[in-house]
């Protein structure tokens, strides 16, 4: 595993091989933001790491984020100056490691009085302070006119003004991939439709490895490891149960629903963010692909589904928050996708969800199962680099020795491609339309012009070409329809209607590139009719 050859690129076939050559040190059970930062980061210090993950990587809910990364306004209003200075330097370091993925975004909080305007331009001023060096600019006091000059789309007449910040903006399941191939390039096996039915102990009763049953073909598997992580997110009371079926619930998951608007709704490149809704958090409208995104809600979820769906009231409250903000009210008929994502917030004794801090922890068990459950997406690498040291106290150092990587300034896979041409498209709504391929972007460009057919989009509507189906099947462990259309690319959380259309093109792409028979065609088709059924639009 760690220390061998890079597994990037390698079929899955060849990754089961590898990760059956010999026992982890590390298997870590989730392939999300928290399990594949884990992953990177043992593998960079020299621990022989597994990923096991029963969906696609970051099918649950690190793909269905607000897109920020930021130190979190709301937390150091609520006291959490710690977590909101650890989120700010994490901010400063994924610009630099991901420049192609994350990139500034300036906001507007909008103020409805003067008092109210001067109250948030001080607080933003401390979060400025706390970013030191990382600072991405001051923020700015702006007047009724100049806020309603700056950011088109704003409502007229219903705010004393503004203060303008600077936060970064991010493509969720885009990073993902990137921290699956820099995972893989350090020789760790990363398999997805593996999912953890069980687990192993020795004689002592401690926990020695998983069973496992792998979905693509129904084999039972077992993997053996010096130590298991649970980094399943909001399903990650489940496994602590198949350690101590008494065990408390250590997580309440959150439901946070997120709306979709053309993007004639804010047409300018600033994002608004509002301090505070009826529910208690706050609400981002921003540009995004070419798109508009609204959200988000904090609901308790009493219940954690594989593909939660956005209740018909969270729609309507982001909807009735957003014309709160807007010019021209959004209404059903404009909405172009929604979707849900589960926060896997640490409970509190009676707090509410929305009150729950974003800051994480780490659980072992008597029997050595290794929990890491909440945190937030920004602090992914921070989580990683805190569970290696928990495993080092529990296992010792890496058999190999280590290489005492400072992941810090490790730059993931795609950093440092080309600087970035004018345009209009991309996911930052400017740039060419592959920059957020990074330094593969000249490949995916060529192979979407290496054939007739190749350089047209799925559908007419989709930013999504052919091309690009072929690319995310050979380099980037996209399997069905939906890892394409709802984590490759973004088309089912940006239109779902067309996503939905396109999803018998992007199946005959994916079979001639995986080999697949007409029967194949038939239960992927099934499998993403069932996934999308989330996704309302």
């Amino acid at each position: 595993m760690t220390g061998q050859r890079s597994l990037d690129g390698l079929p899955r076939e060849q990754l089961l091989e590898e990760a059956r050559r010999a026992p982890a040190e590390l298997l870590i059970v989730g392939a999300g933001a928290t399990g594949l930062g884990s992953a990177l980061e043992a593998a960079l210090v020299g621990y022989r790491t597994l990923v096991l993950e029963r969906g696609d990587v970051g099918s649950g809910t690190s793909s269905k984020s607000t897109k920020l990364i930021h130190g979190g306004l709301r937390y150091l209003k609520q006291g959490h100056v710690g977590l909101v200075r650890e989120g700010l330097l994490e901010r400063g370091r994924l610009l630099s490691n991901a420049s192609h993925l994350v990139r500034p975004r300036a906001l507007v909080a909008t103020a409805r009085t003067v008092i109210e305007r001067t109250v948030t331009r001080v607080g933003i001023l401390a979060y400025d302070a706390l970013a030191g060096s990382h600072r991405l600019g001051w923020s700015s006091g702006l007047t009724r006119n100049e806020l309603e000059t700056a950011v088109p789309g704003v409502a007229r007449g219903r705010f004393a003004g503004a203060v303008r910040f600077f936060d970064g903006q991010f493509d969720d399941a885009r990073l993902l991939v990137a921290l699956l191939r820099s995972t893989l390039a350090q020789g760790a096996p990363v398999l997805t439709r593996m999912e953890v039915t069980g687990l192993l102990r020795d004689g002592a009763g401690k926990v020695r490895g998983v069973r496992a049953v792998d979905r693509e073909t129904g084999a039972e598997c077992e993997f053996e490891a010096k130590v298991v992580v649970n980094a399943a997110g909001p399903f990650g009371d489940g496994l602590r149960r198949a350690d101590r079926p008494d065990a408390h619930s250590l997580l309440a998951p959150s439901s946070g629903a997120h709306v979709v608007l053309p993007r004639e709704f804010l047409p300018g490149t600033t994002g608004v963010f509002v301090p505070t809704t009826a529910d208690g958090r706050v609400l981002f409208v921003l540009p995004y692909w070419n798109k508009v995104l609204v959200g988000t809600t904090d609901v308790p979820a009493p219940s954690v589904p594989t593909n939660p769906r956005a209740s018909e009231e969270e729609v309507d409250f982001v909807l009735e928050s957003a014309a709160q903000v807007l010019e021209r009210a959004p209404t059903r008929a404009d909405v172009l996708s929604t979707w849900s994502g589960l926060r896997p917030l640490v409970a509190g004794a009676g707090a509410s969800t929305a009150r729950l801090s974003r800051d994480f922890t780490i659980e072992v068990s008597p029997a050595g199962l290794i929990t890491i459950a909440g945190g937030k997406w920004t602090s992914y690498r921070a989580m990683g680099a805190a569970l290696v040291e928990r495993v080092r106290r529990a296992i010792g150092a890496p058999a190999g020795g280590g290489c005492g990587v400072d992941t810090r300034a490790f730059a993931l896979h795609g950093s440092g491609g080309p600087t970035p041409l004018g345009g209009t498209l991309g996911p930052f709504g400017s740039g060419d339309r592959f920059d957020h391929y990074g330094s593969d972007r000249e490949a995916v460009r060529a192979l979407c012009q290496s054939a007739r057919g190749l350089d047209q989009p799925v559908h007419p509507s989709l930013e999504l070409l052919a091309g690009e189906v072929r690319w995310f099947a050979r380099h980037e462990q996209a399997r069905t329809p939906a890892d394409v259309l709802a984590r490759r690319s973004r088309a089912l959380l940006l239109d779902s209607a067309a996503a939905k259309q396109a999803a018998p093109n992007v199946c005959a792409l994916l079979a001639e590139e995986l080999g697949r028979g007409p029967d194949w065609i038939q239960r992927a088709l099934a499998e993403f009719a069932d996934e999308a059924r989330a996704y309302g639009g």
